[in-house]
């Protein structure tokens, strides 16, 4: 049985209150690997404000470090349906100040989240790189292989000459342009990270 809970006299809580902060120094003993005795321990107040501060600093910090990544994802795909979360960290936590017990921590998630899919992000690029790039070298290079060259000439010309295929893979070079490629290997990158996010359990599109 879970021994009362020791809370500084100042702190007046009911009797719901109470079973929530219970509950939540359950999890917290959990994740923290504390034992009883140090979850039952009054947190002083100093070290409370302290352990605050240095989380608004952290999400501050942050938010300038993984703000980029959101406005330079949005000009690499303006067509995307992986948008970053509504809202600015910072902001939501200022809103944690007149919250009550119950929707304070649902701010906290939403300060957190978009930094945390912002980062999300910055992982999964690394993978679709590899992806799209080699999706694109495989493409290109069937499209140029000799072989399929002569085979689609022949289709259409069956006494077709050297210079036939010649003319053939011109006009395929003329037809790939620099801008075409460009705009062929944006394509693919954004496609295989929306579906690299979405494999990865991000379905918030």
């Amino acid at each position: 049985m879970t021994p009362p809970m020791a809370l500084p006299p100042e702190i007046q809580l009911s009797e719901a209150d109470l079973a929530t902060v219970r509950i939540k120094a359950h999890l917290l003993r959990a994740k923290l690997e504390m034992s009883q005795e140090e979850a039952d321990e009054p947190l002083p107040l100093v070290q409370l404000m302290t352990l605050l501060t240095e989380l608004v600093s952290h999400v501050t910090e942050m938010e300038g470090v993984l703000t980029p990544v959101w406005s330079a994802w949005r000009q690499f795909a303006r067509s995307t349906k992986l948008q970053a979360p509504a809202g600015e960290s910072l902001a939501l936590l200022r809103e944690m100040r007149a919250a009550a017990l119950e929707p304070a921590p649902q701010r906290l998630r939403e300060a957190l989240s978009r930094q945390r899919r912002a980062a999300q992000l910055c992982l999964v690029l690394q993978s679709a790189l590899k992806v799209a790039s080699t999706q694109f070298a495989c493409e290109l290079a069937k499209e140029f292989d000799p072989t399929a060259i002569t085979a689609a000439v022949r289709a259409v010309q069956p006494q077709a000459k050297a210079e036939d295929f010649w003319r053939c893979y011109e006009e395929q070079a003329d037809r790939t342009t620099h801008t075409e490629l460009e705009q062929r290997l944006t394509r693919q990158l954004v496609a295989a990270i929306e579906g690299l996010f979405q494999m990865s359990g991000s379905s918030e599109f």
